[in-house]
C-alpha cells in the first residue's frame, strides 16, 4: 500500500496536487486518497455537480475500496485487458506463478476472484480456488465457486474483507441516485438522464433530444444483450461525448446544438440503428423547451405514438408530429 504523502515543509511552496484517482500507473497501483494534516486526516471529497455523466474522456475505471480504519484504495481497472483476458484478482502470495492483477491483503484469498469486461459491462466471477469462507458479493448477491454477476457504476463489491464500488469514470461523481444507472448495459437509466435534461435546462443550454424506439419484435441474442442494447451501444460509440438514455426498448441522447442540426442527427442515429441489424423503429428529434421532465415526457410520448402509428425510420419532428396527432384527435367523429 502507498504511504501517504508528507505535508509541504514550513517555508516550502505547496506541490500541486493531483485529482483523486488520476495518478498514473498500471493495473494493480494503488493511490491513497488522504493526506495528514496537523495529525489529523484532510479527506479529498468531490465538488458536488449538477451533470452525472461527463462521457468518453480517456479514463479507466476504477475498483475503490475502503478499509476500516479509514483509508481508501482505488485499483486501475484496463477495459481493453479485461477484454482480451480476465483480470485476477487476490492477495499476494509467494510463489506465485501469475501474480494478481489487483493486489491487496484484504482480497485474503491468493486466487479470490477474476474481473472481465465484455464490451459493455464489467462482470467478477468468484474463483472455484477461493477458500469457501472467503465472501465474494455482488449488490447483495452472495457469488457461489464459478459464479459471475455484472457491475456498473456504484454497484458494492466485497471480496474477502475489502469492501467497496465499481467506480465507471465516465460518471462525473462517484455517488448517484437510485435509479441513475441502467443496469442492463451501464448508460444512464431515467432518473440519470432527466436529471442531465433539467440541468441543461437549468444552465440555459439550448439543444435536442433524439430518441429513438425499439420494435416489439426485439429479442435477446446468445450472449444475453438484444440487438436494441448492442445499437443503444453503437451509438455510444458514435457520440461518446453525449448522454444516452437506455431504458426497455428506447433510447434517447441529449445534444446541444453545437453537436450538429437536429433532423441531421435523428437521420444519423437511425443509420447507425439500422447498420447494427435493427430495423422497424421509429427515431425523431424534439427541441429543448423550458420545462425539461416535461419536454422529455412529451418526447418519449411523441416516439411511442409514431411507432405505434407505423412512422418508422425516417427522421421525425415529433413536436410537429404530437401537434398533428391532438389536431385529429379533436376533428375526429364521435360516436
Amino acid at each position: 500500500m502507498t504511504s501517504p504523502p508528507s505535508g509541504p515543509r514550513s517555508g516550502e511552496p505547496d506541490a500541486p496536487a493531483a485529482a483523486p484517482g488520476e495518478a498514473g500507473g498500471g493495473a494493480g497501483e494503488v493511490s491513497q486518497l488522504t493526506n495528514p494534516l496537523g495529525g489529523n486526516t484532510l479527506w479529498l471529497t468531490q465538488t458536488p455537480s449538477l451533470s452525472l455523466w461527463r462521457g468518453e474522456v480517456g479514463l479507466g475505471d476504477w475498483l475503490r475500496l475502503e478499509g476500516r480504519d479509514g483509508f481508501v484504495l482505488e485499483l486501475p481497472l484496463d477495459r481493453a485487458q479485461a477484454a482480451v483476458e480476465p483480470l485476477r484478482v487476490g492477495r499476494l502470495k509467494a510463489g506465485m506463478p501469475l501474480a494478481p492483477n489487483l493486489q491487496s491483503e484484504l482480497f485474503v484469498s491468493s486466487q479470490a476472484a477474476r474481473l472481465r469486461h465484455d464490451g459493455v459491462r464489467w462482470w467478477l466471477e468468484r474463483r472455484r480456488e477461493c477458500h469457501e469462507q472467503v465472501p465474494t458479493v455482488v449488490g447483495a448477491r452472495a457469488l457461489g465457486p464459478g459464479e459471475e454477476a455484472p457491475l456498473v457504476h456504484g454497484t458494492f463489491v466485497q471480496v474477502g474483507r475489502a469492501r467497496g464500488t465499481l467506480v465507471d469514470r465516465r460518471y462525473a461523481v462517484r455517488s448517484v441516485p437510485a435509479g441513475a444507472v441502467d443496469e442492463a448495459t451501464g448508460l444512464l437509466g431515467r432518473v440519470g438522464f432527466e436529471q442531465e435534461v433539467a440541468g441543461a435546462v437549468g444552465l440555459g443550454r439550448r439543444g435536442s433530444l433524439i430518441v429513438l424506439v425499439a420494435p416489439a419484435h426485439a429479442t435477446s441474442a446468445p450472449d444475453g444483450y438484444s440487438p436494441w442494447v448492442r445499437a443503444t451501444m453503437a451509438l455510444h460509440a458514435r457520440w461518446p461525448r453525449l448522454p444516452v438514455l437506455h431504458q426497455e426498448g428506447l433510447t434517447a441522447l441529449l445534444a446541444s446544438d453545437e453537436s450538429g442540426v437536429a433532423s441531421e442527427l435523428a437521420g444519423q442515429a437511425g443509420q447507425v440503428v439500422r447498420a447494427s441489424g435493427v430495423s422497424g423503429f421509429a427515431v425523431g428529434h424534439w427541441p429543448l423547451g423550458d420545462d425539461g421532465a416535461r419536454e422529455l415526457e412529451l418526447a418519449l410520448y411523441a416516439a411511442q405514438s409514431a411507432l405505434a402509428a407505423g412512422s418508422v425510420e425516417a427522421p421525425l419532428s415529433l413536436r410537429r408530429g404530437l401537434a398533428a396527432g391532438r389536431r385529429r384527435q379533436r376533428h375526429a367523429p364521435r360516436h
